[in-house]
């Protein structure tokens, strides 16, 4: 097997949902890692991108979990006003696990950077998200992507 040189690397994470190394090449981005707990291992070819990436600013699962968890809480917060007289064991309880979601939901409020290189047929092909230890690289790596797909001549046919 040749060694292919190394052109740009790029380490993704997003705790509990993904966690993808990407390594690029001159005619391809091998993607390793885990997204949702299960282990994977491609190689998306740059001749079947788009040159141009789509921008666009999500936020990651943990928002809806915590939006989840929020909703799903709020009624142990009236619950012990029901009865009577009200019972402020169950309201404690209630505070005690609320707070944290209220936490949880905080911290996953942000908007991250996603880059989608959609394939020649407009499906995407490979997405890049702005997290993790290399966040402050991903403009940088966005563009070498870029810049390797214009530089490909041959088309070959993508799968």
């Amino acid at each position: 097997m040749v060694d292919r040189p190394i052109i740009a690397e790029y380490h993704e994470c997003i705790r509990g949902v993904l966690d993808r190394r990407l390594t690029l090449f001159a005619d391809s981005v091998k993607v390793t890692g885990t997204v949702r707990g299960v282990r994977g291992e491609g190689t998306v070819p740059l001749s079947c991108l788009q040159m141009s990436p789509h921008k666009s600013w999500l936020r990651s699962k943990h928002y809806h979990w915590a939006s989840a968890c929020l909703f799903i809480l709020s009624p142990l917060l009236f619950l012990p006003f029901v009865v009577v007289p009200p019972n402020f064991v169950l309201l404690a309880i209630g505070v005690v696990l609320y707070l944290p979601a209220i936490w949880y939901f905080w911290a996953a409020r942000q908007h991250k950077e996603v880059a989608i290189f959609l394939n020649r047929s407009g499906v995407v092909g490979l997405d890049l998200w702005c997290s993790g230890p290399d966040a402050a690289r991903f403009s940088e790596f966005v563009t070498a992507i870029s810049k390797q797909i214009s530089e490909q001549s041959v088309e070959p046919e993508c799968g």
